[in-house]
């Protein structure tokens, strides 16, 4: 209308994306029918109000100028998306802090929001202030923020953590640089889930007051810096840290001391770790490395996402505390920090040589195999592979490795066949 640009509100994106109108219908009122099909209901005429009501997840990459054009759309908002539980606004125009504080306080159902790779701008004082008072006399319920690669400074979260962030359950917060973290228990005293993934972190120091996070139960750390595990042990005057942490992934660092998992024994709640891709295991193959690190850490139930069993387990403590038992007198040798309770729990190994230790339990423990892909495509240089393993490796892990030295996807069907050489 005579060139006149036409504001376009959040409101409106969503009845366009979720709610079409066709030209010839009005879009005066609420009133009008459309024919459209939502999950878990017949296809049937139904209104723009009941469509907003159903919707439980949406996603806008749509632009849109301002969030809502009066204080009747507000409403509107509040009223109609009763089941809107989570929100993608990756890619839309949201770039300010305020507009999301404006977004979370109008969708009482709202409990996850997207913003990957908007690149947000500062927190400023205006902003702050402004979210102190939103969230004031009702706070936030927002659960979980995806957040990664937007150029965010920590510093700018931990000023929001009081207001914006105060029921935060998880954080997608990789690709953003950092380098380090420095947190206050109490206001992220309900963060389970922290995703720094794709940083710049390189010193376990950095992100030490992450250790305090009474709910913290995983923390995932793959493509950062980090080349050794580096925390005070526990005493009567340093408590365990990451008390809830059952899941750490740090695949793809640069972790080359397998002595220092010793150190994750302090986790108390540990039970799962992730750490392919790393350079301990480019000292050994990966099943003397995985016996190891199982050797090394009491708790741990899952490594690189395969289930250790009881057995897996127990042939891992007694393979290592035969080696470590034939090392132990050696020049520089540095005593695991289980050795004794291993020994405790198995006794002495029966021989106390460390060649004939050893090379009896790779003997009974460990065989060559050869492993030959026929599938059509494969080079010759990568259709072979020899691998030590452990005898009594199930099924289901071999499977895991094959596809990964192998490079196959994780649904690929696998025929094995066995041919023992003479």
């Amino acid at each position: 209308q005579g060139g006149r640009k036409m504001v376009r509100s959040l409101v409106a994106a969503l009845k366009e994306r979720y709610a079409p109108v066709l030209e010839e219908d009005s879009v005066d009122g609420s009133d009008v029918n459309y024919d459209i099909e939502l999950r878990g209901t017949k296809r049937e005429d139904q209104t723009v109000d009941q469509i907003m009501s159903r919707l439980g997840t949406a996603s806008l990459s749509e632009p849109f100028d301002l969030v809502f054009s009066s204080d009747l759309e507000r409403d509107y908002l509040s009223q109609t998306t009763t089941s809107l539980y989570s929100l993608d606004l990756s890619g839309a125009p949201v770039t300010s802090w305020k507009l999301v504080g404006e977004i979370v306080s109008a969708i009482p159902s709202l409990r996850v929001l997207q913003i990957v790779g908007n690149k947000m701008e500062p927190v400023s004082d205006e902003d702050l202030l402004f979210l102190s008072s939103l969230f004031s006399s009702s706070p936030s319920h927002l659960r979980s923020l995806g957040a990664s690669h937007t150029s965010v400074p920590w510093s700018d979260m931990e000023k929001m953590a009081g207001s914006l962030f105060g029921s935060l359950e998880e954080l997608f917060f990789g690709g953003n640089g950092i380098k380090e973290i420095e947190v206050k228990a109490e206001d992220w005293k309900k963060l389970k889930v922290m995703n720094l993934q794709d940083g710049e972190i390189s010193d376990w120091k950095k992100i030490e007051s992450l250790s305090a996070l009474p709910c913290l139960s995983s923390l995932i750390l793959s493509n950062n810096l980090l080349s050794s595990v580096s925390f005070p042990l526990p005493s009567d005057s340093v408590p365990s840290p990451f008390a809830s942490l059952t899941k750490i992934f740090l695949e793809n660092n640069k972790l080359s001391d397998l002595s220092s998992f010793d150190l994750f024994n302090s986790f108390p709640s540990l039970d799962e770790i992730r750490v392919m891709g790393n350079p301990v295991y480019d000292v050994k193959d990966v099943a003397s490395t995985r016996l190891e690190i199982i050797a090394r850490i009491s708790t741990l139930k899952t490594l690189d996402g395969t289930f250790i069993d009881g057995k897996e387990r127990a042939d891992a403590e007694r393979f290592w505390l035969g080696r470590w038992f034939g090392m132990k007198d050696k020049e520089g040798w540095k005593e695991p920090l289980r050795f004794r309770s291993l020994l405790d729990l198995h006794g002495e190994p029966v021989s106390a040589s460390s060649t004939a230790s050893s090379s009896s339990s790779v003997a009974s423990e460990l065989i060559n195999v050869r492993f030959v892909n026929q599938t059509s495509g494969w080079s010759p240089k990568t259709a072979k592979v020899e691998k030590k393993l452990p005898i009594h490796m199930t099924i289901q892990n071999l499977r895991v490795l094959l596809i990964r030295l192998f490079g196959l996807p994780p649904d690929a069907s696998l025929s094995l066949s066995f041919k023992r050489s003479l």
